[in-house]
């Protein structure tokens, strides 16, 4: 959509969960584009796709650092070819670069089915059947706010002096002011990755609205529902009720209190995968090696306990070492020391 500026007149899916979804058929419905159920336990109807995966696994997926080829034969397996120890690729990374595959590789290589490549079978398709411009789709804000999420009615009541709300959180924006809106129900929509951001659709057009608490900043859908479900465990080991009513405020303090310990996790997270990805890129090295060869490239400053230590290392390594000693010496100690037992024997 975003390369293009079309959709598809059809799109053909299985039978995942997310496929089943309200929003997903909404959006379906809003650029009229028919959705094709595929049946369950019929991989034929998918084949078209599955070979793109099976391509795009052969020509490209295997041929990077970490794939699972080598877990086929775990017998076979060294701690050497352990794929969980070659890890260096992070999510975004990779989907830039599986994009730049699929849109300057894959797409510029000859396909036996079209004796042209793909990206020459589209500009042929274009030239022939004609670019339709009535159904280019603009992806602007328009379409961004058409793909977020919505509540469950997809309507919520103007509070005066509150909002909307919508998943426990109450949104505001300056358009709430007027007292034509108050008491209304308007569309709302929210930011399934930050949840502190909120739209409601007030005269026409989409409202950017904003929560109370910045608390919320930066959380997810996905966290939000698990900080409720985490509070309302608590809540009913505490109270010992099953349903315990929920409020922005508990969330916002819940979270707060929370975010030293996911800030130190995530760093903690971060820190390994920089050292497994140092580690690889620099032959196999030890974790000591490789700590000493960091703190000597980073500009800090080291500790006068440790500065002198190395001081004293390396003033040792620069004294000569002593020789060893030669076939005349260690005949002379052993001369010494028959002298000695003679002596004594005396």
């Amino acid at each position: 959509m975003k390369r293009y500026g079309r959709l598809p007149t059809a799109i053909t899916v299985d039978g995942g969960p997310e496929f089943h979804s309200v929003y997903f058929e909404q959006l379906l419905a809003l650029y009229r584009v028919r959705k094709h159920q595929r049946p369950a336990a019929e991989p034929r109807f998918g084949s078209p796709q599955e070979r793109l995966f099976g391509s795009m696994q052969t020509e490209f997926l295997y041929h990077l650092l970490g794939n699972t080829q080598a877990t086929q034969q775990p017998r076979q397996m060294t701690k050497a070819t352990d794929p969980y120890h070659q890890a260096v690729w992070t999510l975004p990374a990779l989907v830039e670069r599986v994009q730049q595959w699929a849109d300057e590789e894959y797409d510029t290589i000859r396909h036996p089915a079209l004796a042209m490549t793909p990206r020459e079978a589209y500009d042929l398709s274009m030239k022939q059947d004609g670019e339709r411009t009535h159904k280019h789709i603009e992806y602007d804000d328009v379409f961004l706010k058409a793909t977020f999420p919505t509540t469950r009615k997809g309507t919520a009541k103007v509070e005066p002096g509150v909002g909307v709300r919508m998943n426990y959180l109450d949104y505001w924006c300056e358009a709430m002011r007027d007292p034509t809106v108050e008491g209304k129900q308007v569309k709302v929509r929210y930011d399934p990755f930050d949840v502190s951001i909120g739209y409601a659709r007030i005269d026409g057009r989409w409202r950017e609205c904003i929560t109370p608490y910045t608390e919320f900043a930066g959380c997810s859908e996905r966290e939000l529902q698990l900080l409720t479900e985490e509070l309302r465990k608590r809540n009913r080991l505490q109270y010992g009720r099953e349903q315990i009513e929920l409020t922005q405020k508990q969330l916002a303090t819940f979270r707060r209190d929370n975010t030293t310990v996911e800030a130190i996790l995530s760093q903690q997270r971060h820190d390994r995968e920089t050292k497994a990805a140092l580690k690889v890129l620099e032959g196999g090295r030890s974790h000591k090696s490789a700590d000493v060869r960091s703190h000597g490239t980073s500009g800090e400053q080291t500790p006068d306990g440790a500065h002198s230590k190395r001081q004293q290392h390396e003033s040792d390594a620069e004294t000569p070492a002593q020789k060893p000693a030669g076939g005349h010496d260690k005949l002379l100690v052993f001369r010494r020391i028959q002298l000695g037992g003679k002596n004594n024997g005396h």
